[in-house]
């Protein structure tokens, strides 16, 4: 037995992991697919029902994690392959590359200056090929997606330094292991298959997780409420709950959390545009934890924010200011109506990662956070703490106090 664990997953869940285990001195990989560790925590802005910035308690985090000795990270990297029994594995990591020679690298921004001048809407989304990490992520080297650049080489002409290799080749690792934890979060629920609310088709009809860096402090509009379509301020904004859950289309469960991010969102928003009204349409409201319920509550009782009971039939363009129109059953009223707003946000299911169904190990292997279940940020370090325990009780061999 080599004593050591595996993780999967970089985002709150993994890193608790690994922190709880080295705590109890036992060596960590900890492997993420992303360039930088934080995983979805970091796309938020606010966390429910307290309203604390959302990446503050994960910072601290990260830089223990980065600090302690027992814990090699592996970022922009895969799982390829487990081999061989509980307390003997051998797992073959694949580390994708990030055609930037971090010795080299000094962090001048040259080569994103070329890259901005040369492809000013590079990518989805205007997203450029270069990837700076922000101050309070790890790892802080720089990363090229090639995805997204094509055969562009204007930023290693760029380069003073001569960092930029677009030769760097993935690099293959083999590590002893005695266990494994899978920490890989959630991927966001397709919403491309409910035509009937025209995602996709229309720039102010966007997804909960989108919306969420939309309206941010340190987002595009630098916390302000603005149509996408047109930069103007949205005076009317609709939630759609269960968009793509609770439905034989998507996926038949409950994700449990959506109702409370949207509450969340639609509260941020109002404080952040004071002549802001906010409708949101819901299947079931479901909160469901401490101080969730006074949460909603003062949501209502805000004056500017109205539930109302419904799955919408249809959305689409229509009426003044370039409005979108939701038709709509107030299953309360017992009747049809339509309603004209500005912008719609659609609440989309957490759904299993792609290629869960790959990561079936023998015993000695345990799951936390939103791969095991739809989960929040404190329900995935209480399941990470769980299943670090569990590990620690495999290599050790015995109850671990």
């Amino acid at each position: 037995m080599s004593g050591s664990a595996l993780i999967i997953g970089g985002g709150i869940a993994g890193i608790r992991a690994s922190l709880d285990l080295a705590g109890m001195e036992i060596p960590v990989h900890l492997v993420e697919c992303k360039p930088f560790l934080g995983g979805a925590l970091l796309q938020l802005d606010r966390l429910y029902p307290t309203d604390h910035c959302a990446w503050c308690p994960v910072w601290p985090l990260m830089r223990h994690v980065g600090n302690h000795p027992l814990i090699t990270i592996h970022s922009l990297s895969e799982v390829r392959s487990i081999q061989g029994k509980a307390g003997a594995y051998q797992a073959t990591i694949g580390h994708l590359p990030t055609y930037i020679r971090s010795e080299r690298c000094t962090g001048c921004g040259e080569c994103l200056k070329a890259c901005a001048k040369r492809s000013p809407a590079a990518g989805r989304g205007g997203s450029l090929p270069i990837l700076k990490p922000n101050s309070y992520v790890l790892p802080k080297g720089w990363v090229i997606d090639r995805n997204l650049c094509g055969e562009c080489i204007g930023c290693q002409e760029a380069c003073p330094f001569k960092a930029i290799d677009f030769q760097m080749i993935e690099e293959i690792k083999i590590v002893e292991i005695s266990t494994v934890i899978l920490a890989s979060g959630f991927d966001p629920g397709p919403l491309n298959r409910l035509e009937e609310y025209s995602y996709g088709a229309h720039p102010d009809i966007i997804s909960a997780m989108e919306f969420e860096t939309w309206i941010s402090e340190w987002g595009p509009n630098a916390g302000q409420v603005l149509r996408p379509s047109d930069g103007q301020k949205v005076r009317h904004l609709a939630f759609v709950l269960c968009a793509g859950s609770r439905d034989r289309r998507g996926y038949d469960y409950c994700s449990a959390v959506c109702c409370m991010y949207a509450v969340k969102e639609a509260l941020w928003a109002c404080r952040r545009s004071k002549d802001l009204q906010a409708t949101i349409f819901f299947t079931d409201l479901r909160a469901c934890g401490r101080d969730f319920q006074e949460y909603v509550q003062s949501a209502g009782e805000s004056g500017r924010i109205q539930f109302i009971r419904s799955r919408p039939g249809r959305i689409q363009p229509g009426g003044e200011r370039g409005a979108l129109q939701i038709l709509y059953e107030d299953t309360n009223a017992r009747n049809t109506q339509e309603m004209n707003v500005d912008m719609v946000v659609l609440a989309q299911p957490q759904a299993p990662p792609r290629g869960l169904e790959k990561s079936t190990f023998q015993s000695g292997s345990f799951a936390c956070g939103c791969c095991q279940d739809p989960a929040d940020a404190v329900q995935s370090v209480i399941s990470a703490s769980a299943a670090a325990l569990r590990a620690a009780e495999t290599i050790k061999g015995g109850r671990v106090t």
